[in-house]
């Protein structure tokens, strides 16, 4: 999992459960089997009307990511995430639990995932656990772009030869 940490990273400031298997992918890399057209409309399809939280993080060996940027304005600033906090849990799923095959945080957020749901978080803060909100805003122009030419890339990138 640590190869994808910059996807993570750049989803994770999107989204984390519309699209929660792209920004938790496993070490093999997610490709869509139909033309690229058709899988860039099917992502866009996908993006519209999910939600934004607006942060960077770093994985951890924990599994529990650790935000190292919120995004200035955003619903992760307005709830009172900070940089440094460890994301402990969201609805009440952990971050812990999460496996290569399975999104555990994903599968917890999906229902409330779109703009004007409310996430909840627990967060270590300073070796205190404690509990944050937001309310999340809707997917920004530049970020759904920058998730759109992540997935171009996808197509034009070979998939490794086997030996």
């Amino acid at each position: 999992m640590k190869s994808h940490v910059a996807r993570r990273t750049i989803l994770a400031a999107a989204l984390w459960a519309a699209a929660g298997a792209l920004a938790l992918a496993a070490e093999k890399s997610y490709k869509c089997p139909l033309d690229t057209q058709t899988c860039l409309d099917r992502m866009v399809a996908k993006l519209e009307g999910s939600g934004w939280l607006g942060i960077h993080y770093e994985e951890q060996s924990s599994g529990e990511p650790r935000i190292t940027r919120i995004i200035p304005g955003s619903p992760a600033e307005k709830g009172g995430l900070e940089v440094g906090d460890v994301l402990v849990s969201i609805q009440g799923a952990r971050y812990a639990d999460n496996t290569d095959e399975r999104c555990v945080t994903c599968e917890g957020a999906k229902d409330a995932w779109k703009p004007g749901g409310k996430v909840e978080y627990v967060v270590r803060r300073e070796g205190k656990l404690v509990r944050v909100s937001a309310t999340l805003a809707p997917l920004p122009p530049d970020v759904l772009a920058m998730m759109l030419g992540m997935h171009m890339l996808e197509h034009v990138t070979p998939e490794p030869s086997s030996p």
